[in-house]
């Protein structure tokens, strides 16, 4: 006869999955790694757009001599607010690979968003970012994770408390016959012996 597995956890808590929280992760990895990506192209398309406008107000004001100051004004709030959106787009590529790597170190936690929603340790991540290349040194992020949960270890997920049954039920199922061939009193006392209980 197979041997039951049974997941439960000591507490009485709603056991943990850790298969199921990887897979989720993984999930939540390769949708980050394409939010990445596209995040990427779109920053190229602005500063491609930046630079062509910058070449069209050029042109703008040599040919336009006599509407300079209103040309320039146009054109200046234009790069400001593409300015500002390449700003906005670079602080989420960034804020997606602070995630990510955190994702990464934080493999045991129940929650990363409790993890990354520490802002009084958010100086060790600012330590290691590169406003250049958008990226977060890795040495940062585990120290970040290590602190965040040293100081909250609640945060961590219950390991699985794996049972597995010993005793063998002394019903036999030798008999050869079909279990819904059985009586109810058999299949009741099959029942209770399995899970181990007493016989009602």
């Amino acid at each position: 006869m197979s041997e039951e597995v049974l997941n439960t956890n000591p507490e009485g808590e709603k056991p943990v999955n850790l298969e199921e929280t990887l897979k989720k992760m993984e999930q939540t990895n390769a949708r980050l790694l394409e939010e990445s990506r596209k995040n990427k192209e779109r920053a190229k398309q602005l500063e491609a757009e930046t630079k062509r406008l910058e070449a069209e107000r050029e042109e703008q004001l040599l040919s336009k001599e006599k509407d300079v100051s209103k040309v320039l004004e146009l054109e200046r709030k234009k790069a400001e607010k593409l300015s500002n959106e390449t700003k906005k787009l670079k602080q989420e590529i960034l804020q997606s690979r602070i995630r990510q790597a955190v994702s990464k170190y934080a493999t045991n936690v129940v929650d990363v968003d409790d993890v990354l929603n520490q802002p009084q340790y958010f100086e060790i991540l600012k330590r290691g970012i590169d406003h250049d290349e958008l990226t977060v040194s890795e040495d940062c992020v585990k120290e970040y994770v290590e602190t965040v949960l040293k100081a909250k270890p609640h945060y961590i997920a219950k390991p699985e408390v794996t049972t597995v049954m010993t005793k063998k039920p002394s019903f036999s199922f030798e008999t050869g016959k079909d279990w819904r061939s059985l009586e109810t009193k058999d299949l009741i006392n099959m029942a209770h012996e399995l899970f181990g209980q007493k016989k009602g």
